[in-house]
């Protein structure tokens, strides 16, 4: 997250031992991407519209596979 982001990325720490960041992107394909790469590492939880767009990047990437 700090080479992506920088180092005055702010981390909160959840109880459930999980962190959450927030943080100014751009979406896009790259992003999106780099994020596929963190495999289920990471979680986008908000706006839910970039959630939402997220989960459809992901979807159409499975859609080439057949996976039961």
């Amino acid at each position: 997250i700090f080479d992506r982001f920088g180092e005055k990325t702010k981390f909160i720490k959840n109880g459930d031992g999980y962190y959450k960041f927030s943080t100014t992107i751009n979406i896009s394909p790259t992003f999106f991407g780099w994020c596929a790469q963190l495999g289920d590492k990471i979680k986008i939880l908000a706006p839910e519209s970039v959630a939402e767009s997220y989960k459809n990047y992901i979807k159409r990437i499975v859609s080439l596979y057949d996976i039961d």
